[in-house]
């Protein structure tokens, strides 16, 4: 959080950017909904965080009809490996 308040802070966007700490389902926001929800949510294999149902969550409950997921899809590439040497 201190970094991004130092972000905030050195872009001049102070009086444009909220930022609150804690987990979503348990803070409450001062608006009604948002325009953007940006989360560093994808981990292994882009669910394995144990966050997908936080972010599911806050798009449901905050995001405005018209807002943005960021990020907001990926892509996924996998490819066959046999390593038996190794087992």
């Amino acid at each position: 959080l201190i970094a991004a308040m130092q972000v905030v802070f050195e872009n001049g966007l102070a009086d444009e950017i909220t930022l609150i700490k804690g987990k979503v389902e348990e803070i409450e926001l001062p608006v009604a909904q948002v325009d953007v929800i940006i989360s560093e949510w994808m981990g292994t294999l882009m669910v394995c965080e144990s966050m997908i149902e936080s972010v599911l969550w806050a798009r449901q409950r905050y995001l405005k009809p018209s807002g943005l997921m960021m990020p907001s899809h990926s892509t996924l590439f996998l490819a066959p490996l046999s390593m038996d040497e190794y087992y």
